[in-house]
């Protein structure tokens, strides 16, 4: 990519130690560079959800564009021509359904049958960010809500990490994601460390300032040189920056009191607990975007809970107690009603992340919601059966590379590594021979 002379490509505002990365703006970058970029797809989101879903409530009856929105679905229904529903996709590599919520989490991004001794393969978002991610000052952000969720499974994959990680960076290294959003903040954003020690946090908050008020002159100094659009990002920017800083002020102690494994009645009871977890949802959610909007990485994955969890709903307006594995697996229809209420939750909330990227504008008249190909999953279909065919799949965004607007049933025998690589040659232009195990050709009608 060309950069425009009069800029530097990684833009820092800062004084005294404080240093604040700004969003990607057209000022930085020539014509030619301008043209190349407007409308591709050069972001990537991962977002994932456990369990499996109600597949009666989740799934379209009919295929084609005008299918009728499922309950699960329908947080989705106001932009329904900028996604797809994928089915017929499965993880055809997994055999050990003993160990399913393993498999089906660490199997879920690399497309392979994972090992013991903590072996799986590299993930479709670090190929990507490994060819395409070198002009961001983070190749990848892994991203998590554990919330001290420590899932293990019986059998031959009872570690830890296999619920855990959903993003390898080889067959080897299991990425760990980051879930405290205080030092997610601090230590990408703020321009602190989050390793500081307890007297440096307090003289800093003692000056009364928050960490944008010292960069404020040179920042009056670089809108004079941008023109209208790029001024509005930078505004924007700020001003998200400034409503997150105070959102994870509010969160921190919750995300750091420890949380039971598996969270039953009791402890759902606990104060400050579960009654705080939308809050806490709603500031990660928020610290994905900023992350895209400010160009600190173009790859993230997140995982809304890991593999198997057992987290409870115990809040407004669910009041749900029961954690989502048990519920998962006890039957009937009040405990499934139950189960789709919780599924449609997280489909509101990536819903709302979409929403963000739509409202925020990138180059050449194009949102980032264009520019950034999202994909939602899980690493069940059927959590009650361990059934890992017929995976939910939704993709969304991708500046035209990819078919939007419909339900798109894949060919029989297509593979999770053959979806991926779908995502990364057809949406991100990657042209790979291959990925995961099975992955060997794209999928067609995508």
């Amino acid at each position: 990519m060309k950069i425009n002379k009069n800029f530097s490509r990684r833009q820092f505002l800062g004084t005294s130690g404080t240093a604040i990365i700004l969003p990607f703006l057209e000022s930085m970058m020539t014509r030619e560079a301008i043209a190349q970029e407007a409308n591709k797809a050069k972001r990537m989101l991962c977002y994932f959800t456990s369990c499996g879903v109600m597949m009666d409530k989740w799934k379209p009856a009919t295929l084609g564009d005008a299918y009728t929105m499922t309950q699960i679905l329908q947080p989705l229904e106001s932009m329904r021509k900028d996604f797809s529903v994928i089915s017929n996709v499965s993880n055809l590599v997994s055999k050990d359904l003993v160990s399913a919520h393993s498999i089906g989490t660490a199997g879920w991004l690399t497309g392979v049958d994972p090992k013991p001794g903590i072996q799986a393969g590299i993930s479709a978002e670090q190929v990507a960010a490994q060819k395409i991610g070198g002009m961001t000052p983070y190749r990848s952000l892994q991203l998590s809500q554990r919330l001290g969720n420590r899932a293990t499974e019986i059998g031959a994959l009872s570690d830890s990490t296999y619920c855990d990680v959903i993003s390898w960076a080889d067959t080897k290294t299991p990425l760990i994601p980051q879930s405290n959003p205080r030092a997610i903040f601090d230590t990408y954003f703020s321009g602190t460390n989050s390793s500081d020690s307890d007297k440096e946090k307090a003289e800093r908050a003692a000056r009364q300032k928050s960490v944008l008020d010292s960069t404020l002159s040179q920042l009056q100094t670089l809108k004079n040189k941008l023109g209208k659009d790029d001024t509005y990002k930078v505004d924007q920017y700020m001003t998200a920056l400034r409503e997150i800083e105070k959102d994870v002020g509010k969160v921190t102690t919750m995300t750091t009191c420890p949380v039971l494994d598996r969270p039953d009645a009791e402890t759902a009871s606990l104060p400050g607990m579960v009654s705080a977890y939308p809050a806490y949802y709603a500031v990660m959610h928020k610290l994905i975007v900023l992350a895209f909007q400010c160009d600190m990485t173009r790859f993230i994955s997140f995982m809304f809970s890991p593999g198997r969890s057992e987290r409870s709903f115990n809040f407004a307006p669910l009041n749900i107690v029961e954690n989502m594995h048990d519920l998962s697996h006890g039957g009937g229809a009040d405990n499934n009603a139950k189960q789709a209420l919780i599924q449609a939750y997280e489909m509101k909330m990536f819903a709302s992340i979409l929403q963000s990227l739509k409202e925020i504008p990138d180059i050449n008249g194009s949102t980032m919601f264009d520019t950034t190909i999202s994909v939602y999953g899980n690493e069940l279909s059927s959590g009650g059966g361990h059934t890992v065919s017929d995976l939910p799949l939704v993709v969304a965004g991708g500046g035209g590379a990819l078919k939007l607007g419909h339900h798109i049933k894949a060919e029989n025998g297509t593979d999770l590594a053959n979806f991926w690589l779908t995502i990364l040659n057809n949406g991100l232009g990657l042209g790979l021979p291959s990925f995961g195990t099975l992955g060997t050709k794209v999928m067609t009608g995508l």
